[in-house]
């Protein structure tokens, strides 16, 4: 699965850390995708793009892994931990008709309520095995700038979040190293670059000037290195097939879960197979 946002330089390092046992127990996650892409729907002759078709007919969750693959990565999904059941909430459809009826007229199907099915904004709940909690958004119409990495950690022993905008850092607070009472309560904030000669991810640390160079802050050159050294080496995927279908699988079961009440089902064990397959 190439996907590029698990290998941004910043959720690396948060991967390292984690896998260090920095943040402790981890208990709870976000992960969020908020891009106005309304432009990118119809063309000029009104006519839809691929990304006005999926918006027409479909709905719920259709872009999960940008936002459950690093917090995946984080929490050990499929590893030490698993995904076990999920449900989500979508809005009601009201951004992409505001745009159309404005730029493309008022006879255009579009700028007809209910032609749509995909609402403005899904949020998809997830839990794991070990008690954890993820909460994802994927949004690509709601007026407001960008904000495609948004990711939270949280855990026993300290927390990530990210920049909700360009000119803010990537922050941590991790006990034992950053500000706190006598009794433990945490203090301020640490900027994440502060443990970075520390934490810096082994790959960044050996190709960031080389990833520096690429696409999506990076993940462009890792997806692509980790592709293809795993096939001269032989080694396993890290992100394998059992990865690929327990994240991808978010897209049907978040229909299933609003098209029944916004119910949670149940996300199957695809390494069961794998078991199964051992066994035989």
């Amino acid at each position: 699965l190439l996907e590029n946002f698990v290998y941004l330089r910043q959720n690396m390092m948060v991967l390292n850390m984690a896998e260090k046992g920095l943040f402790g127990e981890l208990t709870y996650a976000e992960g969020a995708y908020i891009h106005d892409c309304r432009d990118l729907y119809f063309r000029k002759d009104g006519s839809p793009t691929w990304r006005g078709k999926l918006r027409k007919e479909s709905r719920a969750n259709t872009y999960p892994t940008h936002s459950l693959g690093p917090v995946a990565q984080w929490l050990g999904i499929n590893r030490t931990d698993r995904l076990v059941t999920t449900a989500s909430f979508e809005t009601s459809e009201i951004s992409v008709t505001r745009y159309v009826k404005r730029n493309l007229g008022p006879d255009h199907p579009a700028s007809k309520t209910g032609y749509l099915r995909h609402g403005d904004s899904t949020t998809t709940v997830i839990t794991t095995e070990r008690g954890a909690v993820i909460v994802l958004r994927i949004d690509g119409v709601s007026l407001r700038p960008h904000n495609m990495t948004h990711y939270v950690l949280q855990g026993s022993r300290g927390a990530y979040i990210s920049p909700r905008q360009g000119k803010e850092n990537h922050l941590v607070w991790i006990e034992g190293k950053s500000e706190a009472t006598e009794d433990g309560i945490a203090g301020s904030w640490d900027d994440l670059e502060k443990y970075a000669a520390e934490f810096d991810h082994p790959l960044w640390r050996k190709f960031g000037d080389e990833a520096g160079k690429a696409g999506h802050g990076g993940g462009d050159f890792f997806v692509i290195y980790d592709f293809v050294e795993a096939l001269l080496e032989g080694k396993p995927s890290p992100i394998d097939v059992y990865d690929a279908a327990a994240w991808s699988s978010i897209v049907p079961l978040s229909v299933q879960s609003v098209e029944n009440g916004c119910v949670p089902v149940e996300i199957p064990d695809f390494r069961s197979t794998r078991n199964r397959q051992g066994q035989a």
